[in-house]
């Protein structure tokens, strides 16, 4: 299955049918003609194909075309339209950390103002004289 949007060294697999049983099928990616590699077909005439999307990929419209013989021995050819996006590089900060330690700060300083609060209400001992 295909996601919507592939990016640029991302794995993908494509699958299909009505070609002959247990025949070579070669997948090519175009827009410039990029062997992606072949596969054997099985006894029903399906094929499932992972690869990886080439680098040399520009981002656009591409198609993955996949050849083979049919049942009858003929040439058989089908395609697939697929969108290659680049990949958004990561941005900003891992708060993660960041937050644990505020998280705790906050629960030193709640600790240590009712500790404080609660010295303040010792019962102060009164001395007779």
């Amino acid at each position: 299955m295909l996601p919507s949007v592939l990016t640029l060294g991302q794995q993908a697999t494509v699958s299909g049918s009505c070609f002959g049983a247990h025949v070579v099928v070669t997948a090519t990616f175009f827009s410039t003609a990029i062997p992606l590699g072949s596969t054997t077909t099985d006894g029903a005439g399906r094929y499932s194909f992972t690869f990886t999307t080439p680098a040399s990929a520009g981002p656009g419209t591409h198609r993955i075309v996949v050849t083979g013989s049919n049942p009858l021995g003929g040439l058989h050819a089908s395609s697939v339209t697929v969108e290659v996006g680049t990949a958004l590089p990561r941005t900003g900060l891992n708060s993660a950390r960041l937050s644990l330690q505020a998280i705790l700060l906050l629960a030193l300083g709640v600790f240590l103002v009712c500790l404080a609060g609660f010295r303040r209400l010792e019962p102060r001992r009164l001395y007779r004289r």
